[in-house]
Formats: structure tokens, C-alpha cells, sequence
């Protein structure tokens, strides 16, 4: 049995949200390791993104039997961060815990971010966590989050995932989830989150990620999605958090596409960065074709590169000029 922590303790005040589409299979586990957890929430928001599989009916039959786990139903699909900001909207705890339906928590998970939360006087953790693959546990630890997101995540530091951030209700509802965005959600949030309020990590993993499971985002192109998240972004992040962004989507066009016009697009993308730059990457492109091994090296290269020259690039990206 686990010990929970008293709900009458003001770090227990929290509400977590978990958007689903057609997860009939896994959902229950996600909700499962909610109600194991060691600090026991006020309340689970499943949101159902009008699935057609009987995922509601799962979350019906476990609400039935703790109150605390409630249903929100779309009547269209709408989408991961439409989904999630209806549950940010109808949560009623001061602190909001994500969890994708397809992921779970180790059970102290809860517990370890409200109490770093308190610690750091921090407005939103986030942390490191493990990939499951079907048959193993990959650790993917996370630095302290310095500096920009962007350079941050491709050096390698850590990563951002949705199903390890834990945050201030009232912070999150001046920034939510852009629903206008069909990819990057997540480095989204941290990007915009981090220029108005502070943002802690957690270097212990606390939550498992299966990424066996079919139709996660992440692992799916969507070019015009990432489009927008630049245009967004532009004057948000550094040069050279650009610059390891834009070489590590021409790694993945060139893995699903080879050198079409996507690939050419973040090709073009670098030559507007850093004409210096550009002439690296493009003398570094044979790598890509090296079998099995090659997109990795084109990635390390390419952030050694980056790394070793970011200081002849400080500052934001300027606005694209327009006519």
C-alpha cells in the first residue's frame, strides 16, 4: 500500500489532465498510475478528443468507481493542446499535472514535482524521464534548463515532454497550449513559459514514455506544423538554438524524404541563419548517406560545430523582412 500525503496539505491541491484520442488500450494504465501516485491528486480530467473506439467507456467504468476521475468529452477532434486546455480550463486545483494517454508515472512522480515546485520557488517543473520501447527502460536524464530552449534541447542537455510538466494554474492560463499548432506543442509552451516565468527541473525520472505505441506525434513529419512554430518563434530563441533545430530537421526529412523540397526548406532556413553556417552543413552533407550510422554522425557534426562557433552568433533571430 502506499502512503499518501494528507489532501488537506496545500501542495495536494492539484489537477491532472489527460487528453485521449482512441487509446481504449492504454488509457486505463495512464489513469492507473494517477491513482497509485504518492501524493494523491485532487482530481483527474481525462479528456476525450472525440474518439470513435471506446476510450470513453474505459474512463466511464473507472470514474464509476473514484469520484475523483472526471470525463470531458469534445464533440470534434480538435487536437492535443485544444484537449488539454479544456482541462486546464476545467481544473479547479491551484497546481496542473500533464500526462499523455500512452505514458505513465512512477508512483512519485506527483509528490517530487510539487515538493521541487515549493523548493525553487519555481512557476513550472519539468523533468527527465524513461523511454519504453516494448521490451526495455532507456533513462533519459535532464540538466538544469539555462539559457535557450531551443540550444538547450539539441545540445543534448534534456528534453521537454508534455507527461513531466507540473505548474501554476494561474501562470499556464496567461500562456496554454498555442491549439493552433499541430506539432511542437511542448517546446512551444517551455519557450513562451520561460520568457514570462521561472522553470525548474527534475533530474530524477519520474515518468515512462512508451514510444512503442503507433501514431505518437512525435515521430511524425508535419512541415507545414514546424513552419509555424518558427514564424512563431522567430525572435524568441537564439541564432544558434535555430541553427541545431533546422540540422536536426534536415536529418529527419532526409531519414523519411531524402532531398526533396522539405529537406531543401531547412537547408534554405540555415543559409538565412549564418551564410557560414550554411557553407558547413552543406560541406557536411555526405554523412547522410553513410548506411545506418549516417544520420547520427550529420547530427553530432553538426552540433559540434554549433557549439564550438555559437559565440559569433549571440542574440535572437531578427524578423524576417517583409515587403
Amino acid at each position: 500500500m502506499h502512503g499518501t500525503i494528507a489532501m488537506n496539505d496545500p501542495a495536494a491541491s492539484i489537477s491532472v489532465i489527460i487528453p485521449a484520442f482512441n487509446r481504449v488500450a492504454v488509457v486505463g494504465r495512464a489513469i492507473h498510475s494517477v491513482m497509485l501516485q504518492t501524493l494523491a491528486p485532487l482530481e483527474v480530467i481525462v479528456v476525450d478528443d472525440h474518439s470513435s473506439d471506446g476510450t470513453s467507456s474505459v474512463i466511464e467504468q473507472m470514474a464509476a468507481r473514484d469520484s475523483r476521475i472526471r470525463l470531458v468529452r469534445l464533440d470534434s477532434n480538435r487536437g492535443g493542446a485544444a484537449a488539454r486546455n479544456t482541462g486546464v480550463e476545467a481544473a479547479s486545483g491551484e497546481l496542473l499535472a500533464f500526462l499523455d494517454s500512452d505514458d505513465e508515472w512512477t508512483d512519485s512522480h506527483l509528490e517530487r514535482s510539487a515538493r521541487l515546485l515549493k523548493d525553487s520557488a519555481a512557476d513550472l517543473v519539468f523533468g527527465s524521464f524513461y523511454l519504453h520501447d516494448g521490451r526495455r527502460l532507456i533513462e533519459r536524464r535532464c540538466g538544469k534548463l539555462a539559457g535557450d530552449p531551443l540550444e538547450y534541447l539539441f545540445r543534448g542537455r534534456g528534453g521537454f515532454r508534455t507527461s513531466t510538466f507540473v505548474c501554476s494554474r494561474r501562470q499556464l492560463m496567461t500562456v496554454m497550449f498555442d491549439d493552433r499548432l499541430h506539432k511542437h506543442q511542448d517546446w512551444d509552451l517551455i519557450v513562451n513559459f520561460q520568457r514570462r516565468f521561472s522553470v525548474a527541473t527534475d533530474t530524477q525520472p519520474t515518468a515512462i514514455l512508451h514510444i512503442d505505441q503507433p501514431g505518437r506525434m512525435s515521430s511524425t513529419p508535419n512541415h507545414p506544423a514546424t513552419d509555424k512554430f518558427i514564424q512563431k518563434n522567430r525572435q524568441h530563441c537564439s541564432v544558434n538554438g535555430w541553427l541545431l533545430f533546422a540540422t536536426f530537421m534536415m536529418e529527419m526529412t532526409f531519414r523519411e524524404e531524402g532531398r526533396g523540397p522539405n529537406f531543401h526548406r531547412y537547408l534554405d532556413f540555415v543559409r538565412e541563419l549564418d551564410a557560414g553556417a550554411f557553407a558547413a552543413v552543406e560541406s557536411l552533407m555526405p554523412l547522410l548517406h553513410v548506411p545506418r550510422v549516417g544520420g547520427r554522425l550529420f547530427r553530432a557534426a553538426c552540433r559540434q560545430y554549433c557549439v564550438a562557433t555559437a559565440r559569433r552568433r549571440p542574440g535572437p533571430l531578427k524578423p524576417r523582412a517583409t515587403t
